[in-house]
């Protein structure tokens, strides 16, 4: 075991002096190297044990996907450099400095604050049963729908292009009552199959369901949207690792496994250019394993710019709490009389408490109004509200959320695990989305409506097959 430690230290070690001889050699913006250096060591501190600390893991994947990977390839490989002034970019790479270090120092914190170690997991066996029935049949029915709903986006992209798709859909969404309710059923699908898989199935009950649930995923590529698909993957990544502690005996996560994460990661990335180059008409013929790398950091990374210009058009940004977006989408802006706007319009970038929509209005201008957008990050939402302070709290609001999805507890409950499994994606996304993702995705119908389906349904089942065992034959 000291051995161990040793190599490893001595790896962190050979990393960090190589990182900052390259950053001095290349004249590295300082403050993006302190961000790359501090995001670097707390990547190897989640690696150390990745099994306890998947989550954290993956989000950082996703942090660096979204907000690091432009600027990595811009300053360590002068890469389609672009241009903002100093205190611009002073205060983006301050701001993803502040973000990491709460993330790491909570992380440390609340983990250790709330785990169980050495005890054995309690698995209430009995209660699973009808909810895994009850979640599969309610996922296999979703998924028909959801079928139907991507292969009627491929049609339309096919029909049109991507970017009438990206611009136009939402509106033709609207008006086509049966493609609205499908894609509504679409939504339900994934909770289903999170509550499907806090059940605890064995390796051969989620053999069909995962196949069911990858051919969902690769059929979403052909819409040109490649964020589910990168969120579905890390979402059973996780849940692999997650298994691999509460059965280990089943064996889910294996060094075959690593084996075929390290081939799959290049080949997905050249895809996910060649889409690029497909959507853009360019020719993908002549490129490189190494051009598409750089190409999808630099593509993939652009939220960076999002901090950047959250700061720079600070005072034109209609001022409204942008953290408290969930309040303005739901249940609950229903319950509270809030109206609910959809579609890129002008009341929607003043009233509509949607940072994607008022930041994309001021920088785009009419395009916005014709359908395009520039994204969100939860950073830069925070920023705009409360300032750093702000990127601090709610940093560290991220960092116990992260902690308590790694954390197993000595009493399991699907209930529970439900809910932990739910908000994978939401928080693995809020980098290029809102702050209030989580809530927003937890508290929408689609929801709601399949928790209730599931719990309340088998609650409902459970009694009726109690109350006829008591009738006398």
């Amino acid at each position: 075991m000291l051995r161990k430690k040793e190599v490893f230290y001595s790896i962190v070690l050979l990393i960090n002096t190589t990182e900052i001889l390259f950053s001095l050699f290349l004249e590295v913006n300082p403050f993006f190297a302190c961000a790359f250096l501090l995001w670097s060591n707390t990547l190897l501190y989640a690696m150390a044990d990745l099994k306890k600390r998947a989550t954290l893991f993956s989000f950082l994947s996703t942090f660096f996907i979204f907000l690091i990977g432009r600027t990595f390839v811009e300053q360590f490989f002068h890469y389609e450099t672009e241009f903002f002034v100093d205190d611009v970019e002073t205060h983006a790479y301050t701001s993803i400095f502040i973000s990491l270090l709460c993330i790491i120092i909570g992380y440390a914190l609340f983990k250790q604050n709330h785990a169980f170690p050495g005890k054995k997991l309690t698995l209430h066996t009995n209660q699973f049963h009808v909810i895994k029935k009850t979640s599969l049949f309610l996922f296999y029915i979703t998924w028909c729908s959801a079928i139907a709903s991507k292969i009627l986006i491929i049609r339309y992209v096919s029909d049109t292009s991507y970017l009438d798709y990206y611009t136009e859909y939402s509106n033709y969404l609207f008006e086509n009552i049966w493609l609205y309710v499908l894609s509504k059923i679409e939504a339900i699908m994934p909770v289903a199959f999170c509550i499907f898989m806090a059940t605890l199935p064995s390796k051969k009950e989620f053999k069909l369901p995962l196949v069911f649930y990858l051919t969902y995923l690769v059929l979403s590529l052909g819409t040109g949207m490649r964020g589910g698909f990168i969120l579905g993957l890390f979402l059973l990544f996780i849940y692999y690792l997650l298994r691999s502690r509460i059965t280990p005996e089943e064996k889910w996560f294996t060094k075959r496994h690593v084996a075929l994460i390290i081939c799959l990661i290049p080949m997905f990335i050249i895809l996910f250019v060649m889409m690029a180059y497909i959507r853009t008409g360019n020719s993908y013929e002549s490129l490189s394993i190494g051009d598409a790398i750089f190409s999808f950091l630099y593509s993939q990374g652009v939220s960076i710019n999002i901090i950047k210009r959250a700061y720079m058009y600070h005072e034109q940004i209609a001022p409204q709490l942008y953290t408290l977006e969930f309040l303005h989408s739901g249940i609950l802006a229903k319950l509270l009389g809030i109206p609910v706007i959809y579609g890129n319009n002008v009341d929607h970038a003043l009233y509509g408490g949607s940072f994607t929509h008022s930041l994309a209005y001021i920088v785009l201008g009419d395009a916005y109004l014709s359908g395009q957008g520039t994204g969100s990050s939860f950073i830069a939402e925070l920023n705009y509200d409360w300032g750093y302070a702000g990127i601090l709290l709610g940093s560290l609001l991220y960092a116990f959320i992260i902690a308590k999805l790694d954390t197993l507890k000595s009493h399991y409950h699907v209930y529970e695990m439900s809910l932990k499994l739910c908000i994978i994606a939401p928080l693995l996304w809020s980098p290029r989305g809102s702050f209030s993702s989580i809530l927003m995705y937890l508290l929408s119908p689609t929801t709601i409506i399949a928790f209730i389906f599931v719990f309340i349904g088998a609650s409902f089942l459970n009694h009726l097959r109690h109350y006829d065992r008591k009738i006398p034959k």
